[in-house]
């Protein structure tokens, strides 16, 4: 799949996430985060699809480490559905995808096109 740029965040792609209890589910926009090891979903997601904090990781914040609390989805992205554990946090309206989502995937990123192409092999 190909995905242009976003001219505010860059390379953004759509993801569906849903709540494993209920099927609540939302469309959102997803921006590759390499230097993510773990996806994160903003709080605003979180209180949408009604999903409860099953664990929580010890992050690292702006002045030390702090408490992150961890919440089970599924995932939907380019033809994978994936089982999922993701952080969250006061962000915009837009998923961090990390690494644990990315090391699943072929991702080229051309900058100089604006595009971004999500490939399940090579």
């Amino acid at each position: 799949m190909v995905y242009n740029y976003d001219k505010s965040f860059g390379p953004v792609i759509d993801i569906v996430i849903s709540n494993p209890s209920t099927g609540k589910e939302a469309i959102c926009r997803g921006l590759i985060a390499p230097g993510c090891q773990m996806t994160a979903i903003p709080k605003k997601i979180v209180d949408l699809l009604d999903l409860k904090s099953f664990s929580s990781i010890p992050t690292m914040a702006l002045f030390g480490t702090a408490k992150t609390p961890v919440y089970l989805i599924n995932l939907s992205i380019a033809n994978l559905a994936l089982n999922l554990n993701v952080l969250s946090f006061e962000l915009q309206d837009i998923v961090l995808v990390g690494r644990d989502i990315l090391n699943k995937f072929v991702i080229t990123l051309d900058g100089k096109r604006g595009i971004c192409e999500i490939k399940e092999e090579e």
